[in-house]
C-alpha cells in the first residue's frame, strides 16, 4: 500500500529571495498528466497574502493571511495533461523578503475509466 501512495502524492518545494515580482513561481509541478488533482499547500512570505496558487497559468486561488506562515486547504484542480500546478507570488518581495512554499498535489483515480493513475 506504501508504494500505491507514493505514486499518488508528489511534493514540490521552492523559495525566491528579495526584488521578486508578483507571479514569480516559487514551486511548481511541470505539466502533469491529465486528470483531476487535490491539491494543498504550505508556506511562508514576509508580506501579507504573498502566495498564490496557479493552474495553466490562472489564479484558482489566493493564500489569505498575514506575513509568515500560511496554508491552503486541500482543493480539486483539473489539467489538461500541457499545464502546470503552482505556488506563485501574489504580491513582489521586498529590499528584506523571501518567500517560501510546499505544494502537495494527488491525483485522483477514477477506477471506472481505463487510464491508469
Amino acid at each position: 500500500m506504501l508504494g500505491l501512495l507514493e505514486t499518488l502524492i508528489e511534493a514540490t518545494f521552492g523559495s525566491v529571495g528579495s526584488v521578486q515580482s508578483a507571479g514569480t513561481i516559487v514551486s511548481t509541478k511541470t505539466a502533469p498528466p491529465a486528470g483531476r488533482y487535490s491539491v494543498w499547500a504550505m508556506g511562508r512570505h514576509t508580506a501579507d497574502d504573498g502566495l498564490r496558487l496557479v493552474v495553466g497559468g490562472t489564479t484558482k486561488a489566493v493564500l489569505a493571511s498575514a506575513a509568515g506562515s500560511v496554508k491552503l486547504d486541500k482543493m480539486n484542480v483539473d489539467v489538461n495533461g500541457s499545464q502546470d500546478i503552482s505556488i506563485a507570488l501574489n504580491v513582489t518581495t521586498g529590499a528584506l523578503g523571501s518567500a517560501s512554499a510546499t505544494l502537495f498535489i494527488m491525483r485522483q483515480c477514477d477506477h471506472l475509466s481505463t487510464h491508469v493513475c
